[in-house]
């Protein structure tokens, strides 16, 4: 997760990785999309601006080899687009 701003204020909004399709997806209040890893590591520590990480998630080892297996992807464009997300 990340947050842009001051302490008094800002913005939050999370990357995810897909390890299936091997991207990064930007979930940006209404916004979803896929961005390059330099950019997600870049805004983690610290980016342009008052950009930084203020909550990092791992899985460990065995969680990631049973997700490996997988064949399909957890997330898509497609898939993004029918959320029924207010607007």
């Amino acid at each position: 997760m990340i947050h842009d701003g001051l302490a008094e204020n800002g913005h939050y909004y999370t990357y995810i990785f897909d390890r299936i399709l091997k991207v990064w997806w930007k979930l940006n209040d209404h916004d979803v999309s896929m961005v390059p890893e330099d950019i997600v590591m870049n805004e983690a520590l610290g980016g342009q601006g008052y950009k930084s990480a203020c909550n990092i998630f791992y899985i460990n080892k065995h969680i990631a080899g049973q997700i490996d297996h997988y064949k399909d992807p957890a997330y898509s464009e497609e898939f993004a687009g029918k959320l029924p997300i207010m607007k």
